[in-house]
């Protein structure tokens, strides 16, 4: 068997070394653009700016050392895809020359691209787009100087964090989204809320609701025109405004979403059962079918692309674009779907509950608090998805139940029983998430009874679950 991967960034090299842990024998060709052997990812610009790390290009979680029966082409660029005569065509860039690859099998790798906001001026050399090495690049170097000042355009965990790393930096951040709230595919309000303020607490001026229209260049700034009719100067604009999946290779050959994104099955299949499809490139179809490029399910994707094409019996689980980042001093969590988002699979039985309480013994002398979300059906007692607002670190543990308890289809009153681990140093004995399986128990009694249903609950700092 011969497999042909195109795209040698983390989902396709997370394909070859599944692969390669079981299966030493069957050749494998991998196809990538780029003269490089450790792919980059966007996160490392954050931390960059915020002083972990010298460059964003240290950051990187897949690589190619060289294995058996296995080659690496780089500098290449794919043209064409005949899925019929099992046919890959690509141009070397250096000197032009073809190449031509047959394959048994095909896996498809080629992620996204930055989506291109349609407004004049998005060409200019001080308009950068948050994806790739040269943007890393042109962003720590237009932040360097004395009130430095920065338009962020997006509305993303991206754009978010790269406000929030550019301040760090010392630039003068003014944030600016479409949307009448940050991040409404990923949060519903409550938890948006508390994002918002953590921004403009921290001198982000947050515009929202609001669009680019034009920007023009004024020598080493440019001039930006909003659609309210005002403009304001600036150093520099990131733009970070979504991603779109880089299929046009295998368009009319395969089924795709509208988007463009290629529709897989568990094992990675697409509709050609000979070719797969992998992380920013693909969608698992399904229940959370939704379209939130990230890192975490790319490899997932990937790895589990090469066991099924090895022939171990593996499936992929429901991708409920689980994320986590931070912001100045607080930490954001998302898994599932949001309200509008389950309404919309689900049904108008939809309903969410909300805590605010303390997320460690204050007796400690730490003030740290969780707020949370949990969205569920009321009728069948599903958890279809929750989010957490906090500034407590270790806080990540009570997200990573949750997503357990929608991936697995748990119930509020499984979720409200459900073993989890106390530290006193750490977390409180009944975590959060029991806390909101036993919000939804509640409520189903009131709903039940005739009673006025309780959909949030906020403690006073010595409210500690029996620890005072």
């Amino acid at each position: 068997m011969k497999i042909v991967v195109i795209g040698g960034a983390h989902a396709g090299l997370s394909a070859v070394n599944a692969f390669r842990h079981v299966n030493k024998d069957d050749e494998i060709v991998i196809l990538e653009k780029n003269l490089r052997d450790r792919p980059f990812i966007s996160a490392g610009i954050k931390l960059a700016l915020n002083g972990k790390v010298s460059s964003a290009e240290q950051v990187n979680f897949e690589h190619f050392e060289g294995q058996p029966n296995t080659t690496y082409r780089a500098g290449v660029l794919v043209e064409r895809i005949d899925a019929t005569k099992k046919r890959v065509y690509a141009r070397r860039i250096e000197d032009g020359s073809m190449i031509e690859e047959s394959f048994d099998k095909l896996v498809y790798a080629l992620g996204s691209s930055a989506r291109v906001p349609s407004f004049v001026g998005a060409d200019l050399d001080r308009v950068v787009f948050v994806k790739d090495e040269q943007d890393a690049q042109d962003i720590n170097k237009f932040a360097k100087g004395f009130r430095k000042k920065a338009l962020v355009y997006g509305g993303g965990p991206v754009s978010t964090e790269l406000a929030a790393a550019l301040v760090h930096a010392g630039v003068h951040v003014t944030f600016v989204t479409r949307s009448e709230r940050l991040m409404t595919r990923y949060f519903d309000q409550t938890v948006q809320e508390d994002l918002e303020k953590t921004l403009t607490d921290n001198k982000v001026v947050l515009r929202k609701h609001q669009e680019v229209v034009s920007v023009e260049n004024q020598g080493k700034k440019i001039e930006v025109n909003f659609n309210n009719g005002t403009s304001e100067v600036f150093d520099f604009m990131a733009i970070a405004s979504g991603l779109q999946p880089n299929t046009m290779l295998l368009a009319g050959q395969v089924d795709m979403r509208d988007n463009g994104a290629i529709v897989v099955n568990g094992q990675m299949q697409s509709s050609n059962p000979d070719i797969y499809a992998v992380g920013d490139s693909a969608v698992v179809d399904g229940k959370f079918d939704q379209y939130f490029p990230l890192m975490s399910a790319a490899l997932k994707m990937g790895r589990v692309a090469g066991y099924a094409l090895a022939g171990v019996d593996v499936q992929i689980q429901p991708i409920l674009r689980t994320i986590g980042f931070s912001v100045f001093d607080r930490f954001f969590y998302k898994t599932g779907l949001t309200v509008t988002a389950a309404k919309e699979r689900i049904g108008e039985t939809i309903e969410r509950l909300d805590i605010h309480t303390p997320a460690t013994i204050h007796a400690l002398g730490e003030k740290s608090d969780i707020l949370a979300s949990l969205i569920y059906d009321y009728e069948t007692g599903i958890v279809y998805g929750a989010q957490i607002a906090t500034n407590a670190p270790a806080a990540a543990e009570v997200i990573t139940t949750l997503s357990h308890a929608v991936s697995s289809g748990l119930t509020v009153d499984q979720l409200a029983f459900l073993d989890t681990y106390f530290e006193s140093e750490i977390n409180l004995p009944y975590s959060v998430a029991n806390r909101l399986g036993e919000m939804g128990v509640i409520a189903e009694y009131q709903r039940r009874h005739g009673q006025e249903v309780t959909k949030k609950v906020t403690d006073g700092d010595d409210e500690l679950n029996g620890f005072q």
